[in-house]
């Protein structure tokens, strides 16, 4: 009896992670430039190993703006911050937890990650949007 695999279709694994509790990014597709054209997405490089395997340093990402008074993103979004104790450093997470006043931040590799357990809950007003592709 042959045991038969799942075919694979070309593209399959290609920006993914074996991280299961961190879904990657899509590629940015011509929705997302278009989005980016207009203004209605920011441009941010991951700098640093915090949020390997998910994101890798370099890697560009578009980033959805959040406006104060929106909804916050869901838990597990990646999302993009001013650092808390540092205004003029911005940092790339994920968010693991939030109440209305304060993100509790993750970076998916907690050996190389400054996050949340390191400088306490971060004030929404450090939102500065969630990350929605990755731009190859």
């Amino acid at each position: 009896m042959a045991v038969q695999r799942a075919q694979r279709r070309l593209g399959d694994g290609i920006l993914t992670t074996p991280f299961k509790l961190a879904p990657s990014l899509p590629a940015a597709g011509p929705k997302d430039l278009l989005l980016f054209f207009l203004g209605r997405r920011r441009l941010f490089e991951v700098q640093g190993p915090s949020m390997l395997p998910a994101l890798n340093p370099g890697q560009r990402l578009l980033v959805k703006p959040h406006r104060l008074g929106q909804a916050l993103p869901q838990t597990g979004s990646i999302v993009v911050c001013r650092h808390p104790t540092k205004p003029d450093l911005i940092i790339t997470k994920r968010l693991s937890g939030c109440t209305d006043q304060q993100l509790d931040l993750r970076g998916d590799n907690s050996q190389a990650s400054t996050d949340s357990r390191h400088f306490g809950p971060v004030p929404v007003e450090s939102l500065i949007g969630v990350a929605t592709a990755i731009v190859t």
